[in-house]
């Protein structure tokens, strides 16, 4: 849920203060670099002399990995602040009235019933912390507290707040999974005290965001990572491969067809760009054009177009005759001297209902009668 302004006014804060990141890290001995690395660092599976290249190449990551972060997070506290009349203690038995122009609008759905947002805040003014989470719950909690407000029902076993809540918990929500959320604290840990609090605030609030949204919807990383495991395991739509790029390492998927990549994974077959097709045209008497080479003057009627299409088919599938042998012979199509054969040919190109048929089908398939302007056809996909 980032904004254009928000982004804008980070950067116009950064370029201000005209401090890199670099000058703003402790001393490189000074870094923690975890518990981990200083196990490995004291039995010596590190040696002392590689020590100080591997702090500075992950230091220099951190570094990396700080500017990644302000171009995702928004840093302006002035959007952080408006979330404050989401903090329990300012809901329940509140003296005050929020003022309807200090809450995040624009972070929420811009249809949103505003009035009921505001009637169902009013009334959850009127009840204390204890009614709402229990005695044993923190009443700083305000994960627990907005996920125990959308739960609440009336007599009637509807929701009571449901657009108050579900309001507040967009608002606090990221869609970032718990793994960014660790990152984003341990990097926390490597720079200097000004800096820091600079951006602790809005990182906290990112965070309280990320883990109200997964805990309201019971998503963990856990399942994330089952649902693209699963994703993963399924077979790719027909047309598509799988690979990896040699520059990044990251996969992308290939149209086998057109030899287009993209990185999200496809739902769809793949389009095939172009198709090679034969077919067995039967013109009629209300053909566009209807004549062919094998009469000057075709008179029969759509319906006998149709049946004698059908008989052709017919000793096709039965295998009574070929498909070439049948194109060569009765095609009223010019194609016949080729054996019905129309090369390859993109969208476009063809009379539509004829493109649509010839790109549905798998290579080898026979079609169903098909009908366009110039009379009935069966096609033949072979490439």
């Amino acid at each position: 849920m980032l904004h254009e302004a928000d982004i804008a006014a980070v950067r116009r804060a950064l370029e201000k203060a005209g401090a890199p990141f670099e000058n703003s890290l402790l001393p490189l001995d000074s870094i923690d670099f975890g518990e981990k690395f200083n196990d490995l660092l004291a039995k010596k599976t590190v040696f002392a002399d590689k020590a100080k290249e591997v702090k500075q190449r992950c230091s220099t990551f951190l570094v990396r990995l700080v500017r990644e972060l302000v171009d995702r997070l928004p840093l302006n506290v002035s959007v952080v602040e408006k979330n404050e009349p989401f903090a329990p203690s300012r809901v329940c038995l509140s003296t005050g009235k929020p003022n309807i122009k200090y809450f995040p609008w624009q972070l929420g759905d811009p249809n949103i019933d505003r009035e009921a947002v505001m009637n169902q805040w009013r009334i959850l003014s009127t009840m204390r912390i204890e009614e709402i989470i229990g005695t044993a719950a923190s009443p700083n909690d305000i994960v627990n507290f907005w996920i125990q407000v959308l739960k609440m029902k009336n007599a009637g076993g509807s929701l009571m707040f449901k657009e108050l809540a579900e309001f507040s918990i967009l608002c606090l929500s990221l869609p970032l999974s718990n793994a960014v959320v660790e990152r984003i604290f341990r990097v926390m840990g490597t720079i200097k005290t000004k800096l820091r609090n600079r951006m602790q605030l809005p990182m906290l609030i990112a965070i309280l965001r990320i883990r109200t949204h997964m805990n309201v919807r019971g998503v963990s990383v856990k399942l994330l990572t089952q649902r693209m495991s699963s994703q993963e395991d399924a077979p790719l739509p027909e047309g598509w491969e799988m690979r990896t790029s040699r520059s990044t390492g990251m996969t992308y998927f290939l149209n086998i067809y057109t030899k287009k990549s993209q990185w999200e994974r496809p739902e769809a077959p793949a389009d095939p760009g172009e198709v090679r097709c034969s077919h067995i045209l039967v013109k009629h008497a209300e053909s566009r054009r209807p004549s062919s080479w094998r009469e000057e003057t075709i008179t029969r009627t759509k319906d006998e177009a149709m049946d004698l299409l059908k008989s052709y088919r017919k000793q096709i599938v039965t295998n009574e005759s070929t498909f070439v042998d049948i194109a060569t012979k009765y095609s009223d199509c010019s194609s016949a001297k080729r054996g019905g054969d129309l090369g390859m040919f993109g969208r476009g190109q063809m009379q539509q209902p004829f493109e649509e048929e010839a790109f549905k089908l798998k290579v080898g398939q026979l079609s169903k009668p098909v009908e366009t302007e110039s009379g009935y056809h069966i096609i033949l996909r072979t490439m």
